[in-house]
């Protein structure tokens, strides 16, 4: 066994007993670390899947990882979002999907991941997994659910989205419905959170703005953009090329709407790139 399908399965370890401490049963998982997913599975976007124990698949049940996407940290927060699948797929044939992934970034994705790594590690790699600049529809829909998942922690508390889950997925699809249906999920018990994930989820799921993306060239030139600078003066400062700053500069006026230019567009009159430079990201073709 080389050293990261070691830490797999340590990590597995750390979120079955953490899951059954919340009162969710999890069975073990048998762990495989593959060259490539056979059909369907070789379409997904994905570097790990998690296959029931009674699926009637090609795959026997467990916890596949693609051996290139392999990495430490990042595929052990991989696998802590897939336990939580597994621990409803025990008793469930039907795919995960819909409100599942959002509970399985919620409970996997930033609590065990936190727990088992540390809160900064977790945000970094949530970050980068789900936050990242390019439109995907697949990977939207999941940040939607996890919005749908913070909504319903917040509501009912980490002991009320483990009651759902000890429901299976019925539960599951049954509190997506209330949703779908303008219903506001509750909880029998008394709502019980934890505040680093309450933090996590109102900093990442909810106050995070995912779409603040630039071209690399408007953010590297917003590290030089200050109100009533000229633009001649933020280009030389910057020491690039007067026509691309200048569309550089339009589009963070048209596209991101945080300068303001004069109307010949050679003056900065309203700047918030500082604000902003935390959740400015850039993108590149392709």
């Amino acid at each position: 066994m080389v050293p990261t399908e070691s830490l797999l399965h340590k990590t597995c370890y750390f979120g079955i007993t953490e899951l059954r401490s919340l009162g969710i049963y999890v069975p073990q998982p048998e762990i495989h670390v593959i060259d490539n997913f056979p059909p369907p599975y070789d379409t997904s976007p994905v570097s790990a899947l998690t296959i029931g124990p009674n699926a009637d698949t090609i795959l026997k049940g467990g916890l596949y990882f693609l051996r290139n996407d392999v990495r430490p940290y990042y595929s052990s927060f991989l696998l802590l979002h897939e336990l939580v699948h597994y621990a409803v797929a025990d008793r469930d044939r039907n795919i995960a999907r819909g409100l599942e992934e959002g509970i399985a970034e919620v409970v996997g994705s930033l609590y065990l991941a936190y727990k088992y790594m540390g809160t900064s590690v977790a945000r970094r790699i949530f970050t980068y997994n789900r936050l990242f600049e390019a439109d995907h529809t697949l990977w939207d829909l999941y940040l939607d659910y996890t919005r749908q998942a913070a909504s319903l922690y917040l509501l009912t508390g980490l002991n009320g989205v483990a009651n759902v889950l000890q429901g299976g997925r019925g539960q599951i699809k049954a509190v997506e419905k209330a949703y779908s249906l303008g219903t506001l999920p509750s909880s029998p018990l008394i709502p019980e959170w934890d505040s680093e994930l309450t933090k996590l989820v109102h900093s990442l799921v909810l106050g995070y703005v995912p779409h603040m993306v630039v071209s690399p060239m408007a953010k590297y030139l917003s590290r030089f953009v200050r109100a009533n600078l000229s633009v001649r003066n933020i280009i030389r400062s910057a020491g690039v090329e007067e026509h691309l700053g200048e569309r550089a500069l339009v589009e963070l006026a048209e596209s991101a709407r945080v300068i303001a230019l004069s109307p010949d567009l050679t003056l900065v009159t309203h700047s918030d790139c500082e604000l902003v430079q935390p959740s400015l990201r850039y993108s590149t073709p392709g």
